[in-house]
Parts: structure tokens; C-alpha cells; sequence
């Protein structure tokens, strides 16, 4: 099974609704919208979390059907991978 978790040095500043990620080991400023300031803020209160986990609290906050959540994490997920934002590992 696949976890997920944010990587060790990325700093995270929550502005309104809005989150603001500094990741020195992908060298990337990136700002997110209210949802992934909810995913990014999830992953920093919750370790070792999968795929469904996040899925499930995304589609709990918003209001949407799920095939549509779970496409929007899983690209928000790949893209704050190859940020280097985010790790996976296998358990």
C-alpha cells in the first residue's frame, strides 16, 4: 500500500485560504487554492496517510461527487511529487 507524507524540510505558510510551500530540496515557491491548502494542511497534521484517506476527508470538506475528487488529488498529489513536496513510500 502506498502512504504518503510531506517531505522533511518543506515549509508551509496558511494565508487566508490559500497555502504558500517552500520545498529547498525541489527548489520550488508554490502557492495552492483552498483545496490543496486542505490537503497540504491534512498531510502536516496526519503521517503516513494514503491515497483513499485523503479522497475521503477532501470529499467530507467538499462538496463533489468522488470520481471528481479523487482526479483532482491524485493529479494534486503527482504534481506536489515531482515538486518534492510530497514522498511516497510503501509499507
Amino acid at each position: 500500500m502506498k502512504k504518503f507524507k510531506l517531505t522533511e524540510d518543506v515549509l508551509i505558510q496558511i494565508i487566508d485560504e490559500q497555502a504558500v510551500i517552500v520545498s529547498p530540496s525541489g527548489g520550488m515557491i508554490t502557492t495552492v487554492n483552498e483545496t490543496g491548502a486542505f490537503i497540504i494542511r491534512f498531510l502536516k497534521n496526519n503521517k503516513d496517510v494514503t491515497l483513499e484517506e485523503l479522497v475521503r476527508v477532501v470529499q467530507a470538506e467538499f462538496d463533489a461527487p468522488k470520481n471528481i475528487i479523487t482526479n483532482d488529488v491524485l493529479t494534486f498529489i503527482e504534481v506536489m511529487l515531482t515538486n518534492k513536496i510530497v514522498e511516497k513510500f510503501d509499507i
